[in-house]
């Protein structure tokens, strides 16, 4: 997750539990910021970021010709937000595989931002054989 999407983790989470009327008016007054934020995120759809399955692609062919545009850096922001609110529903098929977890439940974001101790320490993991945990005596 790059720093312009976690600045704006809370308008695309909301973008994507809107109702269709609401999106279309959070999209007429996103900023340019919160624009280049979703098209990051459409970008890395466009390039199979995060993987989705075959039956999730299916279902984001009939909106291939928005989502090239959205993530195409040379396509203005009006055009974009006039495509955005054409197609509400498609903004909810684009934001589930960055906001969801196998498009069960929304990501916590806390889980995805914080690691444990244990994680960033383990003695097994490779580059960290001079840890606290290896050199322990046992006199």
């Amino acid at each position: 997750m790059s720093v312009r999407t976690r600045r704006h983790d809370l308008f695309l989470r909301f973008l994507y539990e809107a109702n269709p009327k609401q999106k279309k008016r959070l999209i007429d007054l996103a900023s340019a910021e919160q624009l280049r934020a979703l098209r990051e995120v459409t970008m890395n759809l466009y390039m199979g970021l995060p993987p989705i399955s075959e039956r999730y692609k299916t279902k984001l062919k009939s909106y291939k010709r928005l989502v090239q545009s959205v993530s195409d850096r040379r396509v203005d922001n009006t055009r974009v937000k006039r495509v955005l609110k054409r197609h509400p529903e498609a903004i909810t098929l684009i934001l589930k595989p960055y906001l969801t977890d196998d498009g069960r439940r929304v990501r916590s974001r806390q889980k995805d931002d914080v690691r444990s101790p244990e994680e960033e320490t383990s003695p097994g993991t490779p580059g960290h054989e001079g840890s606290v945990h290896e050199h322990a005596r046992t006199d």
